[in-house]
């Protein structure tokens, strides 16, 4: 028996399948186009997301075939805070507008002028921020007011492709906290936030605890997919849920760190933390899927676009030899860095920034740079710039109570070891690696199991199915030179603060 985790992301999809013991037996991933309609604008197609999934599941299923091996369940891992609009029959409305869309700042500000924002993380657990699904609902009632009335449901990627597989409109509990519309104490629709905002609770879907069996897959999808009718669709989990859980990190102490399209830090705390520290950092607090468990984030909306960005600009050269030699462009460029620390400085703030400062009208910007550097020293800077971030993030919850530890690297960028060195060296933290780096994917097949009933509970499961494979130490020689870095990094936003608000206001004209 296997298990598969269907996770999607901002760029693409992928599905992996397990073994009992977390072995992987097959994998496929195919990327889909991020939209850009306009300068702040960024959209997914639902029929890309749909077109993908099906593309990988039935190359899985393939795959299994041919290795005699039978699927037992899947379940979905996704990102947070997209949404779209969907007809009465399930066809979309609109693009689903995601995570980097920069469209509600009004909405934002509507919220911070008519709420109080302890109060309203008291019941939510989330700081303000223009990211979240309720500020999208709130610009399509605004903004596309035929559509907000005609939608049948408002549906997350998880949701979606749940329903796609399963016939059920079901969300489950993280997901749902992320659309700041989720009651963290009741674990169901906030009354207040849907009084205040006008939304149906109708137009959303049930919130229900992850690992929830919800069926078999529809048996026309199964058939043409080539999975066996008896395979069971479980409710998956919010991917950054689901990579703490595929990385074993699921105890207080204990911190996952993602590092792909965005960077995120999510430490696992016992019980929902004081409001007062957690505001001033701008950090969400979520329901993870062990019970009394909650998770504790830090977002860095950079990160893996401010590197795809900068690949893309200023480095075909680079990717062009990666692909003509087998390689991957993004490792092959990190390789291809400088090995000494940058005395250039970036700040890394292409999206504007989210923990522990939120402002969407921040900028980045390239300090000290001279005639002598090299493309080499660039492209340190801009890995540094991601170094320096996450060490800023771990200081703040560190500084609020919220103690991390070593942490437990998964995604894209675990696989590279000079990006997990130089990260281990800035921040003073011991790095773990898995055997398995696609943790999201594992997480999601972990549930699967669990929902199923082939292990009791998530626990077990992590300790049969997570592996370790590498420990990144900090090297102490470059602690003072780091140091001193950081300092310059730390500086950076508050010194350029202004300019770049002067500078959004000009451009917004």
């Amino acid at each position: 028996m296997c298990y598969i985790g269907l996770d999607a992301g901002t760029s693409g999809i992928k599905a992996l399948a397990f073994d009992e013991e977390g072995r992987i037996l097959a994998a496929a991933c195919q990327d889909y186009p991020l939209i850009t309609p306009q300068d702040g604008w960024a959209e997914l197609a639902p029929a890309h997301i749909w077109n993908g999934a099906k593309s990988v599941l039935s190359q899985v299923a393939s795959r299994l075939s041919d290795l005699n091996q039978t699927v037992r369940a899947l379940a979905v891992s996704s990102a947070a805070q997209t949404v779209a609009p969907f007809d009465c029959q399930g066809r979309p409305l609109y693009n689903f507008i995601t995570t980097v869309d920069t469209r509600t700042g009004a909405q934002n500000l509507w919220w911070q002028e008519h709420a109080d924002e302890k109060e309203l993380f008291q019941r939510t657990g989330l700081p303000f921020s223009p990211i979240y699904m309720v500020n999208k609902l709130m610009w399509f009632k605004e903004h596309e007011s035929e559509i907000f009335h005609r939608a049948w449901k408002f549906l997350c990627v998880e949701d979606y492709l749940t329903w796609c597989l399963s016939g059920e409109t079901v969300i489950d509990y993280s997901v749902a906290s992320r659309g700041m519309l989720l009651n963290i104490q009741t674990l169901d629709w906030d009354q207040k936030v849907l009084e205040l905002t006008g939304i149906d609770p109708g137009k959303l879907s049930a919130p229900l605890k992850a690992a929830t069996d919800l069926g078999r897959i529809r048996q026309d999808l199964g058939e043409m997919l080539g999975l066996p009718a008896e395979t069971r669709i479980i409710l998956g989990s919010h991917d950054q849920t689901c990579g703490t859980i595929g990385c074993g990190a699921i105890d207080p102490g204990q911190t996952m760190n993602a590092i792909g399209t965005v960077e995120v830090l999510m430490a696992i705390h016992k019980g929902i933390p004081q409001p007062d520290g957690v505001l001033r950092c701008h950090f969400p607090c979520i329901p993870h899927v062990l019970e009394g468990r909650y998770s504790v984030m830090s977002l860095n909306q950079n990160a893996g676009v401010l590197l795809k960005w900068y690949k893309n600009l200023f480095c075909g050269g680079e990717e062009a030899h990666a692909l003509a030699h087998g390689l991957d462009p993004y490792r092959y460029l990190i390789e291809s860095s400088s090995d000494r620390i940058a005395d250039v400085f970036v700040l890394p703030h292409i999206n504007g920034c989210e923990t522990p400062v939120s402002d969407p009208a921040s900028a980045a910007a390239i300090l000290h740079m001279r005639a002598h550097h090299t493309k080499a020293d660039i492209t340190r800077a801009v890995l540094d710039s991601m170094a320096y971030d996450l060490r800023q993030n771990i200081e703040a919850l560190e500084n609020i109570g919220i103690p991390t530890g070593p942490l437990h690297a998964i995604g894209g960028g675990a696989r590279t070891d000079k990006l997990l060195q130089l990260k281990a060296d800035c921040t003073g933290r011991i790095i773990h690696t898995n055997q398995v780096t696609e943790a999201a994917s594992l997480g999601a097949a972990i549930l699967a199991a669990v929902g199923t009933g082939a292990c009791p509970d998530i626990r077990t499961a992590v300790d049969r199915m997570v592996h370790t494979d590498k420990t990144f130490y900090p090297d102490a020689g470059r602690a003072s030179e780091y140091d001193w870095g950081y300092g310059v990094f730390r500086t950076l936003y508050g010194r350029l603060r202004e300019l770049n608000h002067e500078v959004a206001e000009r451009a917004a004209l």
